[in-house]
């Protein structure tokens, strides 16, 4: 015999409530006091209730039919010095593409605000997403000292971030999956046959990841029997979002000749770097990519770029962020949760010109001293 569903015709009954009343409460409705909503939760709980998903699904369709094919707006807040179709940010660019994308799939518009716009305060921005009807935000990719700074009423919207920035706030959020992904460029540079693998490490990456990458690193070098265990080069001072004229201005010029003397000492066959602007160094350095060093960018690389790097998927992450937050409004929570969810998305390898297969061990040097052809890349042009 099957016990028979518990409905909400039977918790109306136990809470003296109304059966909309009662479907309000179980739907954290806002119209309803808190206190009545975690009360009828309760009793429904007691009770045995699960709600049926194909019903609520259903259910959900002809509310929105009825009401003349509403499409939710749902909010991407971005903080770069431009709007994200003019950005330099490639990163930033996929990651709203994949998230705008995959919400109109669901049935949800997703739009950019802007919050640099001119005369844009953080208060305004609160009452422009209120007046607007705006439910569910995913904050994109800002930089530490301005989520430190943007004094936003979270508790009012369901927000995932899709970003580490607002350390101080706990959100849901989606993010790459750092550690996995720097064992992935450790592993596809070894199978190349690369035994001296360094990691060039920024402090703003290193804290955004977790340390997960310099972890990643330290790991894959204790369990790999054999495999000389350079030290990290950890290097101060970039900032967020570094362009080639970071790695070449004069406050810089410290932390490059720590460089220089690191890969002097300790002869890195190979460099993993947590920035792609790295690479002007080994320029400066008059190092020939990849005869006498590879190069491995772990973040990416720009437009017309060629080196071998991790794709971090930064669309898949938009995506996963849009699932995410529609979860969380489909369960009407708002404001900062108890307990954060995170979802991580597995990055990809891409091979590129500035690795190449290693020659057997022991013939490494020899080789490194040949002058033989090898792919070009357009960094490496005369200037």
């Amino acid at each position: 015999m099957f016990a028979s569903r518990v409905t909400l015709n039977d918790i109306a009954r136990a809470t003296g409530l109304s059966r909309s009343g009662v479907s309000r409460a179980l739907r954290n409705d806002p119209r309803v006091p808190a206190a009545t909503c975690e009360r009828v939760q309760a009793i429904a709980r007691k009770l045995g209730y699960r709600p049926d998903p194909e019903l609520s699904a259903a259910l959900r369709l002809l509310r929105e039919r009825k009401a003349g094919r509403y499409v939710e707006t749902l909010a991407f807040l971005s903080w770069h010095e431009d709007r994200i179709e003019r950005a330099g940010n490639l990163y930033t660019r996929r990651l709203f593409h994949g998230a705008r994308t995959h919400a109109e799939a669901l049935g949800y518009r997703l739009e950019e605000y802007w919050a640099r716009e001119p005369g844009m305060t953080p208060r305004r921005l609160q009452s422009v997403l209120v007046n607007r009807g705006v439910r569910g935000v995913l904050a994109g990719p800002v930089a530490d000292e301005d989520s430190r700074t943007f004094a936003f009423a979270w508790e009012r919207f369901s927000v995932v971030a899709a970003t580490a920035a607002f350390p101080d706030v706990t959100m849901h959020r989606a993010r790459p999956r750092n550690f996995e992904n720097s064992r992935l460029a450790l592993a596809e540079a070894h199978a190349l046959g690369y035994r001296r693998i360094g990691l060039m490490l920024d402090d703003y990456v290193n804290e955004r990841s977790a340390h997960a990458i310099r972890s990643a690193y330290l790991d894959y070098q204790y369990t790999r029997a054999g495999l000389p265990r350079l030290p990290v080069l950890e290097l101060c001072g970039l900032g967020p979002d570094p362009g080639p004229e970071s790695a070449r201005a004069p406050e810089a010029e410290p932390e490059y000749k720590r460089f220089a003397a690191w890969r002097l000492k300790h002869r890195p066959d190979v460099i993993l770097a947590s920035r792609v602007v790295f690479y002007e160094w080994l320029r400066r350095a008059r190092l020939r990519v990849p005869e006498e060093v590879g190069f491995i960018s772990l973040e990416g690389v720009n437009e017309g770029q060629a080196f071998s790097h991790i794709d971090q998927h930064p669309d898949r992450v938009g995506a996963a962020g849009i699932d995410l937050l529609i979860a969380v409004l489909n369960h009407n929570t708002r404001g900062v949760p108890g307990e954060a969810l995170m979802v991580t998305v597995a990055g990809a390898w891409v091979p590129g010109a500035s690795t190449r297969r290693q020659p057997p061990h022991g013939a490494a040097s020899s080789t490194r001293r040949s002058r033989a052809a090898s792919p070009v890349l357009p960094e490496q042009q005369p200037e």
